[in-house]
């Protein structure tokens, strides 16, 4: 977080389920206010901005479209926890091959 933290506050804007998640490891490090505003307004911005596009696009055929961006939304999120929990096995396995206590 403290490495890539404005990165990942403007992409994690971006993605269902996450976007509110993101504010508590940005607290976790002090991340400064004023870039975990600026990069949460870019980020928010660019997300509402796809979503008018594609109300735009989409028009009356919303209600179709529905039903295929719940479950598709759920798969990311899905791949996304997957790869963080593959992440931290990895690191406190890591770890405990080296004798290191990992760390929280």
């Amino acid at each position: 977080m403290e490495r890539h933290g404005r990165k990942a506050v403007f992409l994690c804007r971006l993605v269902l389920g996450i976007r509110s998640l993101i504010s508590i490891p940005t607290g976790f490090v002090r991340m400064p206010l004023t870039p975990f505003l600026l990069y949460t307004a870019l980020g928010t911005g660019v997300w509402a901005a796809l979503l008018a596009y594609a109300g735009r696009l989409l028009g009356e055929h919303y209600a179709q479209v529905q039903t295929y961006l719940g479950p598709v939304a759920y798969l990311v999120l899905g791949v996304l926890a997957a790869l963080w929990m593959i992440r931290v096995v990895k690191r406190k396995t890591s770890g405990a091959a080296t004798g290191e206590e990992p760390a929280e």
